[in-house]
């Protein structure tokens, strides 16, 4: 199963130094199985299915139920003395994490981290990048308006968004949305019934109106591929369906803000017909901390890993040989359906960073292709200081270099 490669954790924090508190006990397990049917991150493809129970195969809805109920009572326990130390329980996760956002001062910290079962501290809704300020940090706005080259806002440049759809009648979107398909029904509406896709979208093209967010290529033309259900999973026929989607309407650039643990045949065999037909594909290298997920894992796609406005890749960042460049991916600010804006985290973030930059590349420099945009890509990233090739690839793409 595929999912898109959003951190969970909701954005919205109140003022104050908001905690997650993620659990030891229970979790790990959790985590071994969910692994199974549903990345720590992106989705993953279910294995086959196991003859024993319990033996590493496909949750079922009870299992999942039931381990959930078991880390939401371990959390309930620590309630008593999280309130007794001045904090107040704003969430509870156990799906994305097993953990508890807390609103506490910062003084009172001390008093948190030795509670039992507490297995790390992690701050949250301290350090916003917003689109308003990850746009700008790979230098975007600096190129829209300075010449010779004469199209430097990827105007008509068509980037497929194959993700949940797009709000078409999003203020910041509508007069960029130019077309698209579902695949999950067959059929021409693609409105975006989850968020995802119309987050994505914005950070790739929304309008340089004085309202709201602004994309990094404000003038590319955006085609909605919906390949995910409302919930955000979705399977390889329908993730496949929509990349030849993308090679028949000769998009050039696609981004896929999604991913799945494991490969097959099917899926490494689209990623090559889109390299073949010139489109670039733009893919998430994924949450799960771990090995890059697919189609971002293949050659012929550009993985992109996350970082935070301090020049650091995000702890939820997969990484390996594979990530080629890294972007912002860290509370960035965007459009969301039904006309909002969201703060989100993941890879999914850092890709469409990317993907724009990708649609300003062939609009400047004339080039066309994923090899040809690959290596300008690279040519223009900056590498982070002390951090592994393998959390970054080339590094941080400049728009200016990019564009030169």
């Amino acid at each position: 199963m595929f999912g898109y490669a959003t951190d969970e954790t909701p954005e919205f924090v109140p003022r104050g130094v908001a905690l997650v508190h993620r659990l030891a006990r229970g979790l790990e397990e959790f985590d071994r199985r969910k692994a199974q049917t549903a990345d720590a991150g992106p989705g993953e493809a279910p294995p086959e299915p196991s003859a024993e129970p319990g033996s590493g195969g496909p949750m079922t809805s009870a299992e999942k139920a039931a381990i959930r109920g078991q880390l939401k009572a371990d959390q309930n326990a620590l309630k008593p003395q999280i309130e007794a130390a001045g904090g107040t329980i704003l969430a509870q996760f156990q799906s994305a994490l097993n953990g508890i956002k807390v609103e506490i001062a910062a003084a009172k910290l001390r008093h948190i981290g030795p509670l039992p079962d507490v297995k790390a501290i992690l701050p949250v809704g301290i350090d916003v990048l917003d689109n308003a300020t990850s746009v700008p940090y790979i230098g975007a706005p600096q190129v829209w308006n300075v010449g010779p080259a004469p199209n430097l806002r990827g105007e008509g440049i068509k980037v497929a968004v194959i993700d949940t759809g797009i709000d078409t009648v999003h203020p910041d979107l509508k007069e960029n949305v130019a077309g698209g398909w579902n695949t999950v029904n067959n059929s021409s509406n693609f409105k975006d019934d989850n968020g995802h896709g119309t987050h994505v979208a914005g950070t790739i093209a929304a309008l340089d109106d004085d309202k709201g967010v602004i994309g990094v290529a404000p003038q590319a033309s955006l085609y909605g591929v919906k390949v995910l259900d409302a919930g955000g999973s979705g399977t390889f026929d329908d993730v496949i369906a929509g990349m030849q989607w993308a090679v028949d309407n000769k998009m050039q650039v696609a981004n896929m803000s999604l991913g799945a643990s494991r490969g097959n045949d099917s899926l490494k065999a689209a990623v090559e017909k889109m390299a073949q037909a010139g489109v670039v594909l733009v893919a998430a290298a994924g949450n799960s901390g771990r090995s890059v997920s697919f189609p971002a894992a293949y050659p012929g796609a550009i993985a992109v890993a996350a970082s935070d406005d301090k020049d650091r890749v995000a702890s939820f960042s997969s990484r390996g040989p594979e990530v080629d460049l890294i972007a912002p991916g860290v509370t960035v600010s965007s459009t969301y359906m039904g006309g909002g804006y969201q703060k989100l985290s993941g890879t999914s973030m850092a890709t469409p960073h990317v993907a724009g930059l990708s649609a300003l590349a062939i609009g400047a420099k004339g080039i066309s292709g994923e090899a040809a945009v690959r290596a300008a890509l690279n040519a223009a990233a900056v590498p982070f200081k002390d951090v592994p090739v393998e959390q970054q690839g080339a590094g941080l793409v400049d728009a200016a270099k990019l564009v030169q």
